[in-house]
């Protein structure tokens, strides 16, 4: 007997009751343990796979929009002819009354329109998780340089010109493609914040590393200075 996960619920539900499928439900219908006929149950596992289908091609057409792409799902076999032509052949098994089959192949379209699904709605994690890396990375680097130059008695508190001029300029163009990765995509304006993040954290530990070392060589960079 396969687990019952909790989001398979939904749709177990609305098989039972012959209901439409939840149009966001991610669940799978637990065919081991449902006690209905075999043809209620292919109709309703074919329904399941379109109803996740759906979704998938939902966010094909979103993604689908952007100027700026990822990487596209290589999984195949997601465009909608093949997966209508595969539903027949599972109704065609089910008039012929081969129904284990059917249950096979149908099975086999959930899975995978399910590793499409989880293919798009992670679409971009791995952006998002470099990003928050990065930052604690930073943010650990920045506060380690700060402790060890506040041991200085002569510590700098200003950076020269021509540091400060580099600096603005990297904070500008961070700053710019961190906000043009954003809008070319269609994702939430609110990943900009964890793209920024990382940006203004380099540039603390930047600024920290300089100050730093204008305070090891006080004289040296005096000198530079003028």
């Amino acid at each position: 007997m396969e687990n019952l996960n909790q989001v398979d619920i939904a749709p177990m539900i609305a098989a039972l009751l012959d209901l439409n499928m939840p149009a966001n439900s991610l669940g799978k219908l637990p065919t081991s343990i449902m006690r209905i006929s075999n043809s209620g149950l292919i109709k309703a596992m074919i329904a399941n796979v379109l109803q996740v289908h759906e979704q998938v091609l939902g966010y094909q057409r979103f993604y689908g929009d952007t100027i700026l792409t990822s990487e596209a799902y290589g999984g195949g076999g997601l465009d909608l002819p093949a997966i209508m032509s595969a539903v027949g052949h599972v109704a065609n098994l089910q008039k012929k009354f081969e129904h284990q089959e059917a249950k096979l192949i149908a099975s086999d379209l959930f899975n995978i329109c399910e590793d499409g699904l989880k293919f798009y709605r992670n679409y971009h994690q791995f952006p998002i998780f470099v990003s928050m890396v990065a930052g604690y990375l930073f943010y650990i680097t920045f506060t380690v340089i700060n402790l060890l130059r506040s041991s200085y008695e002569t510590s700098a508190s200003d950076l020269n010109i021509r540091e400060a001029k580099w600096l603005r300029v990297y904070i500008g163009i961070g700053s710019t493609l961190a906000a043009l990765h954003t809008f070319l995509q269609n994702v939430p304006y609110h990943y900009l914040l964890y793209y920024l993040t990382p940006i203004m954290l380099s540039y603390l530990a930047f600024k920290e590393l300089l100050l730093f070392k204008r305070s090891r060589h006080p004289l040296i960079w005096n000198d530079f200075q003028r």
